[in-house]
C-alpha cells in the first residue's frame, strides 16, 4: 500500500525566502516573458524565518479509523556565511521548535524553550536546536551540500546531514534551467528519508505568479508517496 499526502496551494515570496538582498529575475522584461530565475544573496546578511508543517495522518487499527492531528513550528536564524558566484554557504540555526499533537488519547504540547516539560517520548527532537546547520546552495536553489557540527546529538542510525538536508530544502524553491514565463510550471522530484530504511518520494511542483520590480512569487505544491508493507 502507499501512502499519499498532498499539501495546499501556497504562494510565497523568493525574496522573503532566501536573504535579504536576493533578485531572482535576472532580467527586466514584460510578464509575457520569458525570465531567467536565479537567486542572489550577500555575505553577512541575517534573518529570522519560521516554517510551520501541519499534517493529518489517519489509520485503520483493528477495524477502526484513527486520526492523529500534529502541528509543529520551526525557527530558524539563517545568515550568509559566503558568497560567491552561483554558490552560497548559508548557516541555519534552529532556534526555537514548538508545536502540538491531538491523539485519541489526548493532546501533547511541546515548546523548546520548556525542556523540562518536553515530551520524553520526543526528546530526540531537540538535537538540533542552537546548533548552526551548513548548507552549500547554488543559484537555481539547489543543496550541494549540508555539514552538521560534531556536537549535535543523533538518534542512532540516523544520517543527520541527509536529514537536515530534506528538512532545509522547504525554505529554498528549486528554481527552473530554462527561462520561464509567468504561468509557467516546472517540478522537481527528490526522496525524503521518514523512518529507518524509509524514504518517501517528494514531487514539489511550482508555477511562477509574478513578476513585479525584481520581486517573484511562486505558488507550490507538495505531493509526499511513501510506500509501506
Amino acid at each position: 500500500s502507499k501512502i499519499m499526502t498532498r499539501t495546499p496551494l501556497i504562494a510565497f515570496s523568493l525574496a522573503a525566502l532566501v536573504a535579504a538582498p536576493c533578485l531572482v529575475a535576472q532580467e527586466e522584461a514584460p510578464a509575457q516573458d520569458k525570465q531567467l530565475l536565479r537567486y542572489e544573496m550577500t555575505k553577512g546578511a541575517k534573518y529570522r524565518l519560521g516554517l510551520t508543517q501541519q499534517s493529518v495522518a489517519t489509520r485503520k487499527m483493528g477495524g477502526e479509523e484513527m486520526s492523529q492531528d500534529f502541528s509543529m513550528t520551526m525557527v530558524f536564524d539563517i545568515e550568509v556565511l559566503d558568497a560567491a558566484e552561483g554558490e552560497f554557504q548559508v548557516g541555519y540555526t534552529n532556534s526555537r521548535l514548538m508545536g502540538r499533537v491531538i491523539m485519541p488519547q489526548g493532546a501533547i504540547e511541546f515548546d523548546s524553550d520548556d525542556r523540562d516539560n518536553f515530551p520524553p517520548m520526543m526528546m530526540q527532537m531537540l538535537g538540533p536546536i542552537g546548533h548552526q546547520v551548513i548548507a552549500r546552495i547554488d543559484a537555481r536553489g539547489e543543496f550541494l551540500e549540508v555539514t552538521v557540527p560534531d556536537g549535535m546529538e543523533t538518534p542512532p542510525g540516523a544520517d543527520m546531514a541527509e536529514e537536515m538536508k530534506s528538512m532545509l530544502k522547504a525554505f529554498v524553491p528549486t528554481l527552473p534551467e530554462e527561462a520561464v514565463a509567468v504561468g509557467g510550471s516546472w517540478e522537481k522530484e527528490d526522496s525524503m528519508n521518514v523512518g529507518p530504511g524509509r524514504d518517501a518520494k517528494v514531487v514539489n511542483r511550482y508555477t511562477l505568479r509574478d513578476v513585479e520590480d525584481g520581486a517573484v512569487t511562486i505558488a507550490s505544491t507538495v505531493e509526499f508517496e511513501e510506500g509501506t508493507d
